[in-house]
């Protein structure tokens, strides 16, 4: 008489939701990582067949939920992804059994720790410009997350940061003039609204026309280039005996300035005349 005293002042979904109980797999995860969440349900006071319906609610506005009868053991185990990590980096996960009036309790509460994944810049290679020419270049980056990212671009050159509203696009493209040749330093900061990535490189800017040609004043077999990164240079000698140009090797250079030697010159052979010539 007890026992239907008790149902009776708190109905069955109470006392059976009062004996399931939902558990998760792991305690802590990043963000995009998954879960299993189990949900057990024990002895059930009920009339055998009677329909009845257990539902996980994971905390991020969604939810599963599994269809049964009483009598029979419904109990599941899902997986689910956590897109993101919220505000304290927690959710709170419900377990909810709903018996065949529709009535609805809550088993237990749980919870799952998501930490953030800070953004993951590509590499910046091959960074070359001319001056006074707008350069542009493209960047991407990976994040597990489901957020909403930004960027800085500083170009190195003291001009004032670019701010890129970069929205739930994971690649995006800049430009910028520089007006004088040299190497900067080019800064490219994304932040997902937790943390900041960064990734740096160097800029080799280099003069808007090709460099004239080059004599060497060396006593060496070979020149010294002082020229645009990136640039094709041909290098010509010539002799006393021989004032015609002859192309010797082609060199790109990967600095401003590059030595080249000549490793065709044997002792006793005509004093030769370096030239570099850029290619068009």
């Amino acid at each position: 008489m007890r026992r239907l005293a008790l149902v009776f002042a708190l109905g069955t979904a109470a006392l059976n939701a009062f004996a399931d109980n939902v558990t998760v797999s792991v305690a802590r995860i990043s963000e995009g990582q998954t879960v299993m969440v189990h949900y057990q349900e024990e002895s059930h006071i009920c009339f055998p067949g009677n329909s009845q319906t257990l539902r996980i609610e994971f905390g991020d506005g969604t939810f599963v939920s599994h269809g049964g009868t009483c009598s029979g053991d419904d109990s599941f185990t899902v997986s689910h992804v956590y897109t993101t990590n919220p505000p304290g980096n927690r959710y709170t996960i419900l377990g909810i059994y709903s018996d065949s009036s529709g009535a609805q309790a809550i088993t237990n509460v749980t919870f799952i720790s998501v930490t953030n994944v800070a953004p993951a810049i590509s590499a910046l290679t091959g960074l070359v410009a001319r001056t006074t020419v707008p350069w542009t270049n493209r960047v991407t980056f990976s994040d597990p997350g489901a957020d909403s990212w930004s960027a800085t671009v500083n170009y190195g050159d003291g001009s004032a940061p670019q701010l890129l509203n970069l929205g739930t696009n994971k690649s995006f493209q800049f430009s910028h003039t520089y007006s004088a040749k040299g190497a900067y330093s080019l800064d490219v900061a994304v932040s997902d609204g937790d943390d900041v990535s960064n990734q740096s490189a160097q800029v080799f800017v280099n003069a808007v026309t090709n460099e004239p040609a080059q004599l060497s004043i060396h006593t060496l077999p070979g020149i010294v280039i002082d020229g645009a990164v990136g640039a094709s240079y041909d290098i010509q000698h010539s002799t006393l005996e021989d004032t015609n140009w002859t192309t010797s090797a082609t060199l790109t250079l990967s600095n401003f300035v590059q030595l080249w030697v000549d490793s065709e010159v044997t002792n006793g052979a005509p004093k030769r005349f370096y030239r570099a010539v850029e290619q068009p």
